[in-house]
């Protein structure tokens, strides 16, 4: 950035504050000759489009409002910023302009640049006073808690306040070194969009309702996105770099589910915006609630998810869609519908390691809620989501670890999973589960070893629950599998007024509205299943089973050539339970220790 000059007061160089004063031409004009550091005083300043040169900075006093004048207004745009090092500190706007509904408004972009370096907005103050009503608590069905402005459902239009690319504070194409920090959005489109552009900052940013804080797409490079905060905003920040699923989009190049072309610009030869990618994004230090996610994306490449906390969100709170070398680490997640972390369609070398992912009974405030129960955000921990198979791509996730994580559920009447679907190569390991389970669904490589399940229910939960279809191995070895006395409400808890303020505050989810979970069970189960439906082998060797009766349950159907199932060294006061009456599959029950009978505490 330039060196900085003395301010000098804008209305010294005839642009006056004043309801029915435009400024338009003599803004320009001192834009255009300078100086390079210009103070708006108090009041209102009315103007059309200007176009912003470079060295310039806009400071802004906080009672001074900029106002729109329409038919001086190009393309949307207020000010178009045309030169590198430029700077915006403190602008205030109203998207609504008096109350108007914004789709009808002269401003959709209150800053567009395009082509040009280090510009940075500060401190602004950036909203929507559009009234809009609330869709009342039981209709509510997670597009949203804001009516559209003729009292419509915004359900039926999939966005969040029923706007469409409109109010958005900072808008950048091709743009370098970008920054949005310490500055406020309210009912907002977004508030930083960013195409094709690289390094671009995000920080220290508050907004409470829209669709988006920060959106990153097209080729974009190097996000950092850290230490904002959010409210009943849809997606706190995400990246598109492009579809993963050519399967239900015929448009798309089949075999593209993986691509991600780095080198390739929009405008160049071969440039497809799904096949464009999104690299280097680095999500830290921010908290969101009640929204739909806090961080997603897709085709990100090189992404890391950290230090972050979401509270009841109506999707998942951390998430990728054809994703490769991503890390989710250290994050908190208490209640989401979908889960806490997810991949969806296609992931490749994914770390997720130290989270503490919760469900749990947390108090609930209907006002902001885009469910119409509580319930409904008593989502799984973690789903590796498998897209529909489609000649020439490629789906499920593979080469994944999960390592480290505590995933803790106090509800008292069923389990929460980790929900691998077709996962082509993922390893569970050295995790805690209070009251979790692993469920594994479809073909791939999965190895759970060296985790501790802990069950704090009314009866026996199935702990890892392996239902393979088509060729597979899995390695369940090394885990520890205990029971605990279950944790009920006291009678002052029972009692207490938080009880009518928090439905499922008595430690059960029993909502008659609630979706039920898939796999729900609630009566004995075995801590460890295996059901082989196909060629298969699966290995389940020193674990420690204590307090289930049925401690294993192996399968092979009597239609399934090539499967086994081998069941050694393992230690347990339950029964082993095998199906070795395949003559075409192997199943394998040997040197396994059995606790004798009153030797574990109860």
């Amino acid at each position: 950035m330039p060196v900085a000059s003395a301010q000098v007061d804008i209305s010294t160089l005839g642009v006056k504050p004043g309801d029915a004063t435009d400024n338009t031409e003599n803004l320009q004009r001192v834009l255009n000759e300078g100086p390079g550091m210009l103070f708006f005083p108090a009041g209102t300043y009315r103007t059309g489009t200007v176009e912003v040169p470079a060295n310039r900075t806009l400071i802004f006093d906080p009672e001074a409002v900029v106002q729109p004048v329409a038919d001086k207004v190009k393309d949307k745009n207020l000010f178009v910023v045309t030169g590198n090092d430029v700077q915006f500190r403190g602008l205030h706007y109203d998207f609504a302009d008096g109350g108007k509904d914004v789709n009808e408004t002269a401003v959709w972009n209150l800053v567009y640049a395009d082509g040009v370096s280090n510009l940075v907005v500060s401190e602004a103050d950036v909203g929507n006073t559009d009234e809009r009503g609330l869709v009342p608590l039981k209709e509510r069905k997670r597009r949203g808690r804001l009516l559209n402005r003729d009292g419509s459902d915004p359900a039926k239009k999939y966005n969040h306040n029923g706007y469409y690319n409109s109010q958005v504070l900072l808008w950048v194409v091709n743009c370098r070194d970008v920054v949005l920090e310490n500055s406020k959005g309210f009912r907002l489109h977004a508030m930083l969009h960013a195409t094709s552009s690289a390094n671009v900052t995000a920080r220290g940013n508050h907004m409470v309702s829209g669709n988006y804080m920060t959106k990153f797409l097209e080729g974009s490079e190097n996000l950092r996105h850290h230490d904002n905060w959010s409210r009943d905003v849809k997606y706190q920040v995400c990246w598109f770099g492009g579809s993963p699923d050519p399967s239900r989009k015929p448009y798309l190049p089949r075999g593209s589910s993986t691509v991600a072309k780095r080198e390739v610009k929009p405008g160049e030869s071969g440039y497809n915006p799904h096949t464009s990618g999104a690299f280097d994004v680095l999500v830290q230090n921010n908290y969101a609630e009640y929204g739909n996610t806090l961080a997603w994306g897709n085709k990100g490449r090189q992404v890391v998810i950290d230090s972050n906390i979401a509270r009841f969100i109506s999707d998942y709170a951390y998430g990728s869609e054809g994703g490769e070398n991503l890390v989710f680490s250290n994050n908190i997640s208490i209640n989401s519908t979908a889960g806490g972390i997810v991949s969806m369609y296609w992931g490749e070398k994914l770390l997720i390691t130290g989270n503490l992912i919760m469900v749990r009974h947390e108090p609930w405030e209907e006002e902001w809620s885009w469910w119409d129960s509580p319930a409904k955000y008593l989502g799984p921990f973690v789903r590796l989501h498998h897209g529909p198979s489609n000649e020439g791509d490629m789906y499920g996730s593979g080469t994944v670890m999960i390592t480290g994580n505590l995933f803790s559920n106090e509800l008292s009447t069923r389990t929460t999973d980790i929900s691998i679907q077709a996962g082509r190569d993922v390893t569970v390991s050295g995790n805690k589960f209070i009251n979790g389970r692993v469920n594994k669904f479809g073909p791939g490589k999965v190895t759970v070893m060296d985790n501790e399940f802990v069950s704090r229910l009314e009866y026996d939960p199935l702990s890892v629950n392996i239902m393979p279809r088509g060729s597979d191995m899995v390695i369940v070895k090394g885990n520890i599998f205990r029971q605990e006395a279950p944790i009920m409400p006291t009678d002052e808890q029972l009692a207490s007024s938080e009880a009518s303020k928090v439905p499922y505050f008595l430690f059960t989810d029993d909502d008659p509205n609630a979706e039920a979970e898939e796999g729900a069970v609630t009566g004995d189960m075995p801590a460890i299943s295996i059901e082989a439906n196909g060629p298969f082998f699966g290995l389940v060797e020193d674990n420690a089973i204590y307090g289930w009766i049925d401690a294993i349950s192996g399968q092979i159907r009597s239609n399934v050539a090539g499967a086994s199932i081998l069941v050694l060294k393992n230690t347990t006061d339950g029964i082993i339970t095998v199906d070795s009456s395949n003559p075409k599959s192997t199943a394998l029950v040997e040197n396994n220790t059995e606790i004798p009978a009153g030797l574990m505490p109860q």
